[in-house]
């Protein structure tokens, strides 16, 4: 697998969850699916980690997303092409760091989780605000 991905993105989605409890964080060894992804496959593939906060149910149709795509990974440049990709699906994706910021992203899931079942929504997801200035830093107001 290795050969077939050196140097091209892949793009983790994972979400560390273990039966039966989905809604409790459970982080894994490493504490990030995404870095565990990244240390199995080496250097020549890039990881990057995104849409763990979007349901899987509502990215397997074609409705509107009302969610945002945290995107974290060690090259700018891969997460911009990721970033694009969420944008081409009508979402608003945003740069999260480096890779190992995927262990927080990651468990945000089980308190969605947590949060569809205790009001009962159908798939919420993640929305960040706030209005980024041009070159993409946040103004104080």
């Amino acid at each position: 697998m290795r050969a077939a991905l050196s140097g091209k993105i892949l793009i983790d989605a994972t979400v560390p969850l273990i039966q039966p409890n989905v809604g409790t964080v459970q982080l894994p060894e490493g504490g990030s699916a995404a870095v565990n992804a990244q240390k199995i496959l080496g250097d020549n593939v890039i990881v990057v980690s995104a849409f763990q906060n979007v349901p899987a149910e509502k990215l397997k149709s074609d409705v509107d997303l009302e969610c945002d795509v945290l995107v974290a990974g060690d090259k700018i440049a891969a997460r911009q092409t990721v970033i694009d990709l969420v944008e081409d699906a009508s979402m608003w994706g945003w740069h999260a760091g480096p890779l190992a910021n995927s262990a927080a992203a990651e468990p945000l899931t089980s308190l969605i989780i947590q949060i569809n079942r205790r009001y009962g929504i159908a798939g919420a997801g993640i929305r960040i605000t706030g209005t980024p200035t041009k070159d993409g830093r946040y103004q104080a107001k």
